[in-house]
C-alpha cells in the first residue's frame, strides 16, 4: 500500500476538516486494515489498496460515460466509502456495533463527524453497495431507494461498478 499517494490524494481536498479526517484515519488504524475478512483485500492495508483501486476505477468510469463530478467529490467517495470498515474486523469476525445500518449510511456518519458531505456524496456512499444489500436483513435499504438514487444520478451506478470491479481486482486503464 502506497500510503504517500493516497495521503497527497485526500488532502488535495479543499474541505475544512479534511487534515483532521486523515489524522483520525492514520491514528485508528486505517493503512493497515483489510478490506474483508476473506473476500477482497483480505490483507494488512487491504482497505487503503481497495479505497485508491476503486478511485482509479471511478475515474476511469466518469470519463468514459460522460459523466462529471467535482474531482474533491470523486476523491472523497473513493477514499472513503468504506471507512466504517477501520474497526469492524476482529481476527476473521465482523464486529457489528452501528455497521447494522449499513456500511454505506456508517461511512457517511463517521466521514460527517469531520467534513462536510454534499448531497451528492451521501448518496453515492450511502447506495454503493447496490443491490448486495437488497434483502439482508441486518443491511436493508428498499429497492424503491436505490432505483430512486440511481435514476436520478447515474454517478451512484458508476460509483457501485467502479467498487465492485475493485472488489473483484479488476482495475480499469487506457492502456
Amino acid at each position: 500500500m502506497d500510503k504517500e499517494s493516497f495521503k497527497q490524494e485526500l488532502l488535495s481536498v479543499k474541505r475544512d476538516g479534511i487534515k483532521e479526517l486523515y489524522s483520525y484515519l492514520d491514528d485508528n488504524g486505517f493503512f493497515i486494515q483489510r478490506a474483508s475478512t476473506k473476500y477482497h483485500d483480505s490483507h494488512e492495508g487491504g482497505l487503503a489498496d481497495h479505497s485508491m483501486n476503486v478511485l482509479d476505477n471511478f475515474r476511469f468510469l466518469l470519463v468514459k460515460s460522460n459523466e462529471d463530478l467535482d474531482e474533491d467529490s470523486v476523491i472523497i467517495c473513493s477514499l472513503l466509502h468504506d471507512v466504517c470498515k477501520m474497526n469492524l474486523y476482529n481476527g476473521d469476525k465482523m464486529i457489528f456495533s452501528e455497521f447494522n445500518k449499513g456500511h454505506g449510511k456508517y461511512s457517511v456518519d463517521i466521514i460527517s463527524q469531520y467534513i462536510t458531505l454534499t448531497t451528492d456524496e451521501k448518496r453515492i456512499i450511502t447506495y454503493h453497495m447496490g443491490a448486495w444489500y437488497i434483502g439482508v436483513k441486518s443491511f436493508h435499504y428498499p429497492i424503491t431507494e436505490l432505483n430512486e438514487a440511481w435514476c436520478n444520478d447515474r454517478r451512484g451506478l458508476l460509483f457501485h461498478v467502479a467498487d465492485d470491479t475493485a472488489s473483484k481486482g479488476i482495475i480499469f486503464s487506457d492502456e
